[in-house]
């Protein structure tokens, strides 16, 4: 089954794709019932979106009875890859299997392979399998003082290699180049510090809602604290609903996205019946929070995954948690044409997943349980090329310039004596031509500038701004330095610049954004050679 979202490819999105720089990474989520997928491109001017696809898993009636749950995977996979407007190659994977071992711990401060080995040994105490059957991936968040010592705070993840690898085989059949593997809890906090500004010492609650289970991760000081799973998600809500209200599934699923949580409902008494359980799951799980590292309160709530779109969900949790609430926004921070996606607030928390998988800028959480036989590194076997084969190289250049250095050397002496003369007739008579030529040019040069400064002074459009401009009479370069309320409008403004009949090039040296403002201000550098 295919979830329909109008994805709209505009000509300027395709010519930026093409020649912006930057390393394109989709972003796939396989839940329980849907598969999503986010395409993304870390570009100098930031995360841009590329394209995105939602596809659900058919049930084995809807697959002509084919009752292998990885079949029916690679069924909706294949569907879902198929509707991305740009081809997915390097893919970004979110795992979560059986063995999978999430824990933060404290090392005194070593060189990085000993830290490695360190945290191997450290980890082997708290898993039940040996370090050499794992694979282990850790990230260093900060530094704390025990005992009058310096340590290094990490966060380390594990999981078994073999389970890994049988993960990574429903991707086999699909022509797709494994880059990273996540887990869930990081993708969260990576799409949360994108979209989001918060205070260094808050404590912040990422909930995420599936459709059979949901994932309470705690935070303080970007650091995970704290992660369970409760098998509670709105497939709980749908069936209760169904069974209270005696209807069927379909129509108990119809009501609950419809009114949700709605004072006019007549669903709202038995949703909010339903919710207590939840509500009694992130109570356990705060109390337990609190009492193990002796705080008194979480900063903030944040809502993901597909059912924290039921209506009024935030404002719910927040009257019964005392704590405010709020739906998350995985889309913010990003940067796209939202006229190109047409429908996208229907689909927004079902991406949240997909798009903090393929998020490698900022404050990102950069873990990866790609087992190491799988990462190849071309950088590597690049400088191990080069230290070969340059020296040769090197040889050879040398060679060819000493067996010919004595014939250069007669060639330049004869040259040299013929420049000589030819040059100092040529200075008695260029002196007084380019006098002459200066002269008749002073007036038609200062009336061309005006005639441009004119063109671009029409070629700017609304809500740009030039702070400043430099001209180079001698090289025919003008300088543009000024802002923009986005990326799209100097790309306008350069396309009008292109199109006036004074320039031969205009060329966009650079974009900024500005950071730390309350809004989003893109600072540019425009440069352009004067016919």
């Amino acid at each position: 089954m295919i979830v329909k979202i109008k994805q709209i490819s505009s000509k300027l999105d395709k010519e930026i794709n093409l020649f912006e720089p930057g390393q394109k990474l989709a972003g796939i989520d396989i839940g329980n019932s849907l598969i999503k997928i986010a395409v993304l491109k870390e570009a100098p001017v930031g995360t841009r979106l590329l394209s995105i696809a939602l596809t659900k898993i058919p049930t084995p009636e809807e697959a002509d009875g084919t009752e292998s749950l990885e079949k029916r995977i690679n069924i909706a996979l294949r569907t879902a890859l198929s509707q991305l407007k740009v081809k997915a190659q390097n893919v970004a994977l979110i795992i979560n299997v059986p063995s999978l071992n999430i824990k933060n711990i404290a090392l005194p401060s070593m060189p990085d392979n000993e830290l490695r080995e360190s945290v191997k040994w450290e980890m082997e105490q708290n898993i039940d399998y040996t370090a050499e059957e794992a694979t282990i991936d850790f990230l260093t968040s900060g530094e704390l003082i025990r005992a009058g010592a310096k340590n290094l705070e990490l966060e380390v993840v594990s999981a078994k290699t073999e389970e890994i690898k049988e993960y990574m085989q429903r991707y086999s059949q699909h022509n797709l180049k494994i880059k990273v593997i996540n887990v869930s809890p990081f993708c969260l906090w990576n799409v949360f510090q994108k979209s989001n500004q918060w205070k260094e010492d808050d404590t912040i609650a990422l909930v995420d809602i599936g459709a059979k289970t949901t994932q309470i991760n705690i935070f303080n000081n970007n650091i995970l604290k704290f992660t369970r799973e409760v098998f509670f998600g709105g497939d709980t809500i749908t069936e209760n609903l169904a069974q209270q209200q005696d209807i069927s599934l379909a129509e108990a699923e119809e009501a609950k996205t419809k009114y949700g949580l709605s004072d006019n409902s007549a669903y709202s008494e038995t949703i909010t019946n339903i919710l207590k359980e939840l509500t009694s799951e992130i109570e356990r799980s705060f109390g337990y929070y609190k009492g193990q590292f002796h705080i008194d309160r979480i900063d903030r709530l944040v809502l993901y995954g597909g059912a924290s779109q039921l209506i009024n969900l935030d404002k719910f949790l927040s009257e019964e948690l005392s704590i405010f609430a709020e739906a998350g926004m995985p889309f913010n921070g990003l940067l796209f044409d939202h006229k190109s996606f047409v429908n996208l607030d229907e689909f927004t928390s079902f991406f949240t997943l997909a798009i903090g998988a393929a998020i490698v800028s900022g404050d990102c959480k950069k873990i990866n349980l790609l087992p190491l036989e799988f990462r190849k590194d071309n950088k590597l076997a690049v400088k191990s090329f080069l230290i070969k084969f340059v020296p040769a190289l090197v040889i050879f250049i040398l060679f060819f310039l000493y067996a010919n250095i004595i014939n250069v050397e007669k060639i330049m002496t004869k040259e040299k004596i013929e420049k000589e003369e030819i040059l100092e007739a040529w200075k008695s008579e260029q002196g007084m031509q380019a006098k002459l030529g200066f002269l008749d040019s002073i007036q038609t040069t200062k009336k061309s500038w005006v005639k441009s400064l004119k063109g671009i002074r029409q070629a700017i459009p609304e809500q740009v701004w030039l702070n400043s401009f430099e001209i180079n009479e001698k090289n025919k370069i003008l300088t543009l330095n000024g802002a923009a309320e986005s990326n799209i409008l100097v790309i306008e403004f350069v396309r009008n610049l292109e199109k006036l009949p004074y320039f031969t090039s205009v060329n966009l040296e650079s974009v900024e954004e500005a950071a730390g403002q309350a809004k989003l201000r893109i600072y540019f550098k425009i440069t352009i050679l004067k016919k």
